[in-house]
Formats: structure tokens, C-alpha cells, sequence
């Protein structure tokens, strides 16, 4: 009868108690990096418990969906199926899912876990089905026992046995090893045929140190599970508790697995040469390379033949029954692999007594490996960690893992040193004195202030810098810094210095240099403050103030007719005469278009209080009117009598009511100066009721009326 093989015991054995690097070839990577609520349903990973897919998109990882519980022996291990990819809607105990090749056999599968429960997470190994399996678990509280249905409370790790039509036997169970609360931990579970060795990093420092290897079993008893895939396992460690009020503690981040990684062990020669475990068909004679390393010669009987096994993977005496006309092909012509083990390539074709077609495996010479994605025999990686306590080994693997605050430098962990002087940084934790700034160009680097010239060491230069979203004097490295004065007459250049310096009187204003208020000005761009003004000293530099300590000696802050700039410096007495507001505006009324300086000159024939009444005018009617009216102004006096009616009342006062205006108008004959007179002396109200009747009378009267239309019309009802 064929057995596993066992050819490894020196090289292999070593390999399994040496600490975590690469071994072999990778065959298997898993980082989790979908985002699947029913990761199980949509991956190539299989789950056992029908009501539960695992999910991805909580944490970064995977975990368990439901955190489902047993009454004390309410639910099985065991699912009693025959494939990987059988399941029960209700053995929650056999929450796991698979991943893989169930042909494996000698390999080491590591992989990251994090509990904020205080149940049972764990993996399994050489999984053949949901009734054939290892699996090792760590617990703080309940897990399942080895006797069938039940569970039990329990705080450490075990390593248990599942076979099909058996009770679940503990191979090991060591109390008080188990896991951290909210601590990222790490498990790596070697095998090599009848040798199982499990590591568990404890501490969380991310590394596996000589003295974390918990189980190590070299004959493991009777009836080993020789092969296998690989998977995770949760019990009462999901992120959702069905009708439950509160989340359970895995809700969110709380629980997961993560960077599964599986190694295939490398072969050791033996005495079998190009013959491997799987073996081959010598006419009706089989020949394979057993458990020890030796070539075995079987002759198959008269009543069976050497033929091709698909469900073992490897060559065997088979009944009558599977000879002659009833083989099938095993692969397609051109198709090539490696065993299972990668110590042998092979490549599709008739090796045995029968027509059909089936894998003829080729023994990879010594120091090689057959590559699974090329089915080539190629060099073995051995990895280089010779006195390296971290960083990458060669072969695309790592030689260990710094903890927690540590960092990998040159292959060995030390403590992380915050920057010092000049050193790049990312933020003001990475330097010793808190201080990363941005200096010019967007590089960022510990830093230290400096007040200007000379304050910073050999090298380096005092430039504006950004400091937490400030501008700051800082030093940086010489020559990082480039001035930029073009088109500048003073102002700073950039880099802490200056591109020049304003003569007295004048302001640095965006870089150029202009004019203060109070002098002699021909255009707003020479002043500082934004406006040339036509008092009656002449042009002058003026801008907008709120008292009159912001203005030039002898002069004051005065109203102006700005909604943006109500108040401006003028030189006192100079902007007041004795005019009314209605005198104002009726002078400004008289300007050309687009000329301010006739404007300030009516601004200033006008009394202190007809200035003040003016620019209260004007600061209200010319956001609301001007904009939407222009020169309309019909539309102009309906939009100030609708929007600005009290500061229009302040600047017309009038004495006389509509009547008496309509009256004094009826006496005007044809004069325009007449009629405009009448309507100055009527009150603001009386003004709103006869713009109100005009408007309503040119729905009466037009060009085409008769000459009496208007007296007929106000006639009546009108008359008062």
C-alpha cells in the first residue's frame, strides 16, 4: 500500500525549527485588500458554515459575519460531507473557511490575527474536507471541546485533530498561552509529514523568537492527515450578533485575520533519483519513492493494474475496474505542473499500459525546484539572515520582524531617533524639536527659528517658511531658496530677504512702493490707500479710515460715497462748504459720465450733514439701483423710492403734499425748471404717490391722446 513520503528528515526537520524566513518557493499570498460583505461567496475562498460568506469590508482583514454561539453541546465540529466545499446551515463551531491545494503537504502557513473577543480564533491546516483537518486555536473563554458537540470554557491554545466518523482528539492543549486583547499577533504552523511545529508570537512584537515555539510534535500519533489545505476559524467572534442590542466586541475594527503567506518546503534528495513520491508505471510494475527516501518496486498483481490516480495524485495498483477502456485522461496534451511538493516537473502524457493520459513526472536535480506557475525546475532561494534580525532575505522573503516602536536599520531592530537639525520629516513628532517646516520648493525638514542674517549654522540660511499653515522665519539649507524680486520694488523676496526698501512717505504695497495719504497724486495706482482724491488743496493720496488717528496730521476721518469705503482721511476743513444734500446730488447729478473728480467736488460744496446724508444716499442706492438700472431713470427713481425711501427722505425733505405739487406743476406751462421745482418741494411721500399716478396714467394717455386726456383723467375720483 502507498504511505506519505518521508524523505526529508535532515534538511526539512532543520528548516522547521529555524525561525520564520523564506522556505522554498511561496505558493500562497492573501492580504484581504477586496471590500466584500460576503467574501466567502465571491473569492476563492471556501466557507463550511453555509451561514456565514466571512466578510472584508469592516476592518482591512477578514472575519467571521456572525458571532453565533451553541448551547453547551447544541452544535458539531463536524460537518459530515465528502468535498472541501460541503456545508451545514447550523454547526457553528465549524466556522471556518479554506483556501489552497488539498495536495499539499510539507509547507509553513503564518498569518496576523487581532481578538478584541476573549472566544476562540485559530487556523486550520492540512484540510482535506469539512470532515478531515487540523486546527489550532487560542482562547481567553469559550472554546469547542474535543468531545463531539460541546464547548467548554478555556483560556490558552490547542491543537486538535478532526477526522471524519471520529471524535475530535486534543493533540496538545496548553493552558495560559493564548492571546492579548486588542493586540495584533502572529501564528506560523510548520509541517513536515509527521512533524508539526507551531509558533506563536506572544508578545506581538511581530517577530517569532526561539522561545515562542508552543507545539512540537515529531510523531504525531496514529492515522496523521497527510496533506491538505490551509484556513482561518473563528468561534463566537463575529462582527454581528443577530437581535442583539449591543454590537459584540468584534463590531468594526475589533477582529480580524490578515497576510496569510504559505511556503512549500524544499525536497532533500534521497536514494529514489528521478523517481518521486508520485511515482510512475514500469509496464504493470509501480515505482515510487516512499516515506523514507527509498525507491519501492511493486510488481501489481494478476487482477489489478498500474495506473494513475487522480484523486491521490500519484501512481498505484488499481482494481480491474479502473483498467482498460475505463481510464480517463488526467490532463491534456501540452499541460505541465509540478508535484505536489515541487520536487519533480512533469508534463502530460502516457506513461502506463493504457491509452489515457496522465502526468509523467521528472525528478528536479538537486539544489532546484519546480515553479508551479512555469512547471520548470529552477534554482532553490536559500535566504540570507546570517546574524540579520529583520529586513528582506534574498529570496523575497524576511528574516524577522521588528516590534511594536522598533525599526528594521540595517537588519537589526532598533529604537526609531527623532530627526534632528536638517533631517526630513513628515510632521513635527519626527524631530527632536518638534519644529518640520516646508521650506521653499515643498521639501520638508527639522528646523530651527532664526531672526535673520547669521542665526542659522554654517550651510544653512534664515528664509519664510511654512510652519503649521504660518509663515515664520526658519533656517534652511543654502541654495534651496531662490529670491523672486522680479517686477518687485521692495516687500520680501521669498527668502528672508528683502527685494528693496521704500523712500519716507511712501508704503510697501504688493510689492511696489506707493504714496502715503496726503501726497500730491495725478492717478489712484501712486497711493497706497487706493485713491486720488480733488480736494480743494488739489490732488491728493487719500484711503479708507475708521478714526482719526489713522490719518495724516491735520486731517480727519470724513464720509465718503463708497458702500465698500464709507469713510475716508481728508484734510479738515477742506471737504465741508454749506450746500444741502438735494444740492449735492443735484450737482452730481450734472457730472459727465466717469468722472470722480467732478463728483468730489460736488461731494464737496455740501454741508458736514448733507455729506453724511449724501453718502448715506449713495452707499444704499448704488448696490441696489445702479447695478440693475444703469442710466434708466425712470427705473433709478422706482428702485430709491422702493429700496432706499428713508435715506432718499433724509436727502429730499420737501414741504409740499402730492396736491399742492400737482397743483404747482399745472401752473408750469412747458417749463422743464418749473416742474422740476415743484417735484423738489414735494415731501418723499407725496413724490411716491405722484410717480404712482404718472405711472398710471400712461396706461390712459399717450402720444396719440387728445390734448385733454390728462385733465379728464385725473378728474373724479383723481382729484384729490
Amino acid at each position: 500500500m502507498r504511505s506519505a513520503p518521508w524523505w526529508c528528515v535532515g534538511l526539512c526537520v532543520a528548516l522547521l525549527l529555524a525561525p520564520r524566513a523564506a522556505f522554498g518557493l511561496v505558493v500562497f499570498e492573501e492580504k484581504f485588500d477586496s471590500d466584500l460583505p460576503n467574501f466567502a461567496s465571491y473569492s476563492d475562498w471556501n466557507r463550511s458554515y453555509c451561514s456565514d460568506n466571512w466578510r472584508t469590508d469592516l476592518n482591512g482583514g477578514v472575519i467571521a459575519g456572525r458571532d453565533d454561539s451553541c448551547p453547551q453541546c447544541g452544535c458539531n465540529f463536524l460537518v459530515q460531507g465528502s468535498s472541501q466545499t460541503d456545508c451545514i446551515s447550523s454547526d457553528p463551531m465549524d466556522n471556518h473557511i479554506q483556501n489552497g491545494n488539498v495536495y499539499w503537504q510539507n509547507y509553513v502557513y503564518s498569518v496576523r490575527f487581532r481578538n478584541s473577543d476573549d472566544d476562540s480564533m485559530g487556523v486550520v491546516f492540512r484540510y482535506n474536507d469539512s470532515t478531515t483537518f487540523y486546527l489550532f486555536l487560542l482562547s481567553r473563554d469559550t472554546a469547542p471541546a474535543a468531545a463531539s458537540g460541546c464547548d467548554e470554557i478555556f483560556s490558552g491554545a490547542a491543537l486538535l485533530r478532526v477526522r471524519s466518523n471520529a471524535a475530535p482528539e486534543y493533540l496538545a492543549k496548553i493552558p495560559g498561552v493564548t492571546y492579548a486583547l486588542n493586540t495584533v499577533h502572529g501564528i506560523e504552523v510548520a509541517v513536515q509529514y509527521n512533524h508539526i511545529i507551531i509558533r506563536f508570537d506572544a508578545d506581538g512584537d511581530g517577530a517569532f523568537a526561539a522561545d515562542e515555539k508552543i507545539v512540537d510534535l515529531f510523531d504525531v500519533p496514529a492515522k496523521t492527515i497527510p496533506n491538505g489545505r490551509i484556513g482561518l476559524y473563528a468561534y463566537q467572534n463575529g462582527v454581528q450578533n443577530d437581535g442583539a442590542e449591543v454590537p459584540p466586541p468584534c463590531a468594526g475594527k475589533g477582529c480580524w485575520f490578515d497576510d496569510v503567506k504559505v511556503d512549500i518546503l524544499p525536497p532533500t534528495s534521497g536514494n529514489c533519483g528521478a523517481v518521486g513520491w508520485e511515482g510512475f508505471c514500469d509496464g504493470n510494475t509501480l515505482k515510487f519513492c516512499d516515506a523514507t527516501g527509498k525507491l519501492q518496486v511493486e510488481p501489481c498483481s494478476s487482477n489489478t493494474c498500474c495506473r494513475w490516480v487522480a484523486s491521490g495524485a500519484f501512481y498505484s495498483c488499481v482494481p480491474p475496474t479502473q483498467c482498460g477502456a475505463s481510464c480517463k485522461d488526467a490532463c491534456k496534451q501540452g499541460d505541465k505542473g509540478c508535484s505536489a511538493n515541487l520536487d519533480a516537473k512533469w508534463v502530460c502524457g502516457s506513461g502506463d499500459a493504457d491509452a489515457c493520459k496522465e502526468p509523467q513526472f521528472t525528478a528536479c536535480p538537486g539544489g532546484s525546484i519546480c515553479n508551479p506557475k512555469t512547471g520548470v525546475c529552477q534554482a532553490v532561494c536559500v535566504p540570507q539572515c546570517a546574524e540579520l534580525e529583520c529586513g528582506p532575505d534574498g529570496c523575497g522573503g524576511q528574516c524577522g520582524a521588528c516590534g511594536e516602536g522598533m525599526e528594521c536599520k540595517s537588519g537589526k531592530c532598533e529604537a526609531p531617533v527623532q530627526g534632528q537639525f536638517g533631517d526630513p520629516c513628515a510632521g513635527s513628532d519626527d524631530c527632536a524639536n518638534k519644529m518640520c517646516i516646508e521650506a521653499p520648493g515643498g521639501k520638508k525638514l527639522c528646523s530651527k527659528a532664526c531672526a535673520g542674517a547669521g542665526g542659522c549654522p554654517d550651510g544653512f540660511e534664515c528664509v519664510d517658511v511654512l510652519y503649521n499653515g504660518n509663515k515664520v522665519l526658519a533656517c534652511v539649507p543654502t541654495g534651496i531658496c531662490t529670491p523672486q524680486c522680479q517686477g518687485k520694488q521692495c516687500g520680501g523676496d521669498g527668502c528672508g530677504g528683502q527685494c528693496g526698501e521704500c523712500p519716507d512717505g511712501f508704503e510697501c504695497v504688493a510689492g511696489l512702493c506707493k504714496a502715503l495719504d496726503g501726497a500730491t497724486c495725478q492717478t489712484a495706482g501712486e497711493c497706497a490707500g487706493g485713491l486720488c482724491i480733488p480736494f480743494q488743496t488739489g490732488l491728493k493720496c487719500s484711503g479708507p479710515c475708521v478714526s482719526d488717528s489713522e490719518c495724516p496730521d491735520t486731517w480727519s476721518c470724513a464720509p465718503w460715497i463708497s458702500a465698500s469705503m464709507p469713510s475716508i482721511c481728508a484734510p479738515k476743513g477742506t471737504m465741508v462748504a454749506h450746500k444741502l444734500c438735494k444740492e449735492v446730488a443735484s450737482c452730481v447729478g450734472g457730472c459727465p459720465p466717469a468722472n470722480p473728480a467732478c463728483v468730489a467736488n460736488c461731494f464737496f460744496l455740501g454741508s458736514k450733514q448733507a455729506q453724511a446724508d449724501y453718502a448715506g444716499l449713495w452707499v444704499c442706492s448704488e448696490p441696489a439701483c445702479f447695478a440693475a438700472c444703469g442710466t434708466d431713470s425712470d427705473c433709478l427713481l422706482q428702485c430709491i423710492l422702493d429700496k432706499c425711501f428713508q435715506e432718499y427722505a433724509t436727502c429730499y425733505p420737501g414741504t409740499t403734499t402730492c396736491k399742492q405739487a400737482l397743483d404747482c406743476m399745472a401752473g408750469c406751462s412747458s417749463s422743464p425748471t418749473c416742474s422740476a421745482k415743484c417735484w423738489d418741494e414735494a415731501l418723499p411721500s407725496a413724490k411716491k404717490q405722484i410717480k404712482a399716478l404718472l405711472d398710471c396714467l400712461g396706461l390712459f394717455c399717450n402720444d396719440e391722446s387728445p390734448p385733454n386726456c390728462i385733465a379728464q383723467a385725473v378728474t373724479g375720483p383723481y382729484a384729490e
